[in-house]
């Protein structure tokens, strides 16, 4: 016997054994199944009645006519071929009627029966059912679903959309009543969410939430939810908040509401997930390690797909070498933007040193031989942004300054200096996204890698393979035979099913792992990115609730009859991002503009937005874990959760978003046109905030911004700027980078100018050209001694 699942929440769509009913020829075909399927059990409708409904201005005769079409094409696409009968549709020669006794499933009737069950008791009420009947409701009842010329049916559904979503309203307010009394405020606060997602003008739904705010110890948010609460009622009804809003703002900015009973603030956000299925890759990275520990440096490659689990394991190793050895870690990441900046991961590698370094700038250039000084300190200045007084050490007449790979042997030496009061044991430099490099960081590495034979430095990296893989220069660097003794490649493939098993019951505890492990196994598909976003999204949907054993509970009736139409990754994320106020929304998504990294003083400038707002939506995006801080020196990422528990509030820092894939979704939902005035938003707020003469450090950066918004004068200026900056630097495959870059902004330029303009633009056509030809000559060459400024 077929099973036949009917969605009419959120909109229409109908299931036969598993499979999508696609075979419904129009718009009226769905509706005509609606009202049969609403129609009741034991309630035939007339044929008459379903005409008039559905064909009002058709004659007797051509509404039945299109009737019985349409009939014929429901049961049609109900049995899987054309004129068939279906065990759903009954028919006789006046009348039309849904049977109820095939074996099907109806989501409103799920939704009422569980409403109804949930509210039964009175004040004793089912939060377990009123909590999965809000789960059921998707959306207003066949949203999105418009006949046009039938205002009959328009009248039907709209009298079906409000009952139903005052039903929907009843219960949110009813759990928010329950937990709020029992002191578990999480609970209290999704479900309070909820609310404002029904009705964003609900001055209610901003009492509830600044309310359990207050109470829950979070002062900041709470008053944040009345800033929001005024802006959105100004903004859509042009009104003020009522006198009972605005009395409760005065209360907890008095700090007459108090913190209570933080029960289930003091549980943890969300769960903690294992690092599990990595036994072997592990030991792998653990023998690399011991030959560094040897003194024999090397370059370690974890690669593999986009949210397999790199970065997490690198860490892992590396959090257990610092434990047991005296070591140094220097962190170096990539961006990923456009126009990637000269040496980029060399200069968060500076910046990382220099973080913890006990000594600033000039004492650590002081300690270096007299010829790597210039080249160090134009690194630090130039690629890392870190300012040296100008008279903090005499670099002048030191004999000729050493090329960059000789530069960091020396700093490198430096540091592990037996002498030294560390007394290092190795250097560890973690190169995050190493794919991302410019031409010039992977010349470096190729370079320095053999003088590192004999050093206990090790190089470990990260690649994602992407969708077109690495680039050239790195798939050839780890495939030198020259470097195979110094070079280990360590694939990391998918979780097996039984590590699905293995998380789920650190989550759940044995009784519920088989039934969260099997949701995770069909979800997540071995994917461990996949495997952290949905146990988050299940404890955003509450459906995973913290227990005071450091376990969590999982409500299956829930998991079972929700998420059927999320199936990727990416609508994973979009169903996350979606749950979020406007304006926190608005955030992460002018933070994908920007880049990786930001802060919340340049967002507010950058998006011309009150401070308040932007610290309140940077702790939400904290809680939901999709945003991070972005450590400027390596630590114990074990502890991060600890900083997203921080009653108050972390957001002051440097923050990144969670992980690429949250970042490409967030970017790319942006349309065109606002994408362009987003990116002349940052480069703006990029410029008004440092100097021209300090911006060395981050002409690359400009240069995308203003590319991206189609800026291209201030673009061809920047890239002319970066071009120098690399020759300067020596790197000149980086240099002939971004001078391809600037002649195809040149060719931007000329086809919009006049002729005068296309005479300007063709002279320094003719300058950018000679400048290329000088560094193609020298792109073949190693890495050249920096230039004299």
């Amino acid at each position: 016997m077929s099973v036949l699942k009917i969605h009419l929440l959120g909109g229409f769509e109908a299931i036969l054994d598993g499979r999508p009913v696609t075979g419904f020829e129009s718009k009226k075909v769905r509706a005509l199944f609606t009202l049969l399927v609403m129609a009741g059990e034991g309630h035939e409708v007339s044929r008459d009645r379903l005409a008039a409904m559905l064909w009002p201005d058709a004659d007797e005769r051509a509404g039945r006519k299109n009737l019985r079409q349409a009939i014929y094409n429901l049961k049609s696409s109900l049995a899987g071929r054309p004129g068939a009968d279906s065990e759903f549709v009954v028919l006789t020669r006046e009348t039309a009627a849904f049977n109820h006794g095939a074996e099907h499933w109806l989501d409103v009737e799920a939704f009422e029966r569980k409403v109804t069950r949930g509210m039964a008791g009175g004040e004793c009420l089912d939060p377990r059912a009123l909590a999965t009947a809000v789960q059921l409701y998707r959306g207003d009842f066949l949203a999105g679903l418009f006949i046009e010329g039938s205002p009959e049916f328009e009248q039907f559904v709209l009298v079906q959309q409000e009952r139903l979503r005052e039903a929907a309203i009843g219960a949110i307010r009813s759990l928010v009543r329950y937990h709020a009394d029992r002191g578990e405020y999480s609970q209290a606060i999704i479900f309070a969410r909820h609310q404002l997602e029904f009705d964003a003008l609900s001055e209610e739904a901003h009492r509830n939430l600044m309310r359990l705010y207050a109470l829950s110890g979070r002062r900041s948010r709470a008053l944040g939810q009345y800033e929001t609460c005024l802006n959105v009622l100004r903004l859509e009804l042009g009104v003020e908040p009522l006198e009972e809003t605005t009395e409760l703002y005065k209360a907890i900015l008095g700090e007459e509401v108090e913190a209570a009973g933080l029960r289930a603030e003091a549980l943890p956000v969300c769960p903690t997930i294992p690092l599990a299925g990595r036994r072997s890759d592990y030991e792998r990275l653990r023998g690399c390690w011991e030959h560094v520990l040897r003194g024999r440096g090397r370059l370690t490659v974890v690669e593999g797909e986009t949210g397999i689990g790199k970065s997490r394991l690198a860490k892992a190793l590396v959090h257990d070498v610092a434990a047991r050895h005296s070591v140094r870690v220097l962190l170096a990441r990539c961006q990923g933007r456009a126009v990637t900046g000269t040496f980029e991961p060399l200069g968060d590698a500076l910046r990382s040193l220099m973080a913890v370094y006990e000594e600033e700038p000039a004492a650590l250039l002081a300690k270096l031989p007299g010829k790597a000084r210039p080249t160090v300190r134009r690194l630090l200045e130039e690629v890392a942004g870190i300012d040296v007084p100008d008279d903090a050490v005499d670099v002048a007449g030191e004999g000729h300054a050493l090329g960059v790979v000789d530069a960091l042997l020396a700093l490198f030496d430096l540091l592990l200096d037996p002498e030294s009061p560390e007394e290092l044991s190795a250097l560890v430099v973690l190169l995050d996204g190493v794919q991302l490099a410019d031409p010039a960081t992977l010349e470096l590495l190729r370079e320095l890698l053999p003088k590192l034979a004999h050093r206990p430095v090790w190089l470990l990296a990260t690649v994602d393979e992407g969708d077109v893989g690495p680039p050239p220069e790195l798939r050839m660097l780890v495939a030198d035979p020259e470097l195979d003794s110094q070079v280990d490649r360590v694939r990391l493939e998918r979780l097996a099913g039984a590590d699905h098993d293995f998380i789920a019951e650190s989550v759940v505890g044995e009784p519920q792992a088989e039934i969260l492990g099997r949701f995770l196994r069909e979800r997540a598909g071995g994917l461990p990115l996949a495997v952290v976003e949905w146990v988050n999204v299940l404890c955003d949907e509450g459906c995973l609730t913290p227990q005071g054993d450091g376990r969590w509970a999982l409500d299956a009736e829930r998991l079972a009859g929700g998420f059927r139409q999320v199936r990727t990754l990416g609508d994973l994320l979009l169903q996350r991002i979606g749950r979020l106020p406007d304006s926190a929304r608005r955030l992460l998504t002018f933070a994908a503009v920007v880049g990786r990294t930001f802060d919340a003083d340049f967002l507010a400038d950058a998006a011309n937005e009150h401070l308040h707002v932007i610290e309140t939506g940077i702790e939400l995006a904290l809680e939901r874990w999709l945003v991070r801080h972005f450590p400027q020196h390596w630590f114990d990422s074990r502890r991060e959760r600890d900083v997203v528990l921080w009653s108050k509030g972390a957001r002051r820092g440097v923050f990144q978003l969670a992980h690429v894939p949250l970042h490409e979704i967030l970017y790319t939902t942006v349309s065109p046109l606002r994408c362009q005035h987003l990116h002349r938003q940052v480069a703006n707020a990029i410029e008004r905030r440092v100097p021209a003469g300090d911006r060395a450090a981050l002409v690359e950066e400009l240069a995308h911004h203003h590319a991206m918004a189609a800026n291209w004068e201030p673009c061809l200026e920047y890239l002319a700027a970066a071009m120098d900056k690399a020759e300067r630097l020596g790197a000149a495959a980086t240099a002939e980078a971004h001078g391809r870059a600037a002649l195809d902004v040149l060719a931007q330029l000329e086809a919009a100018a006049d002729d005068e303009g296309r005479r300007r633009w063709a002279c320094r056509r003719a300058e950018l050209e000679r400048t290329m030809e000088r560094l193609q000559r020298r792109a073949g060459d190693t890495l050249a001694v920096p230039r004299p400024v």
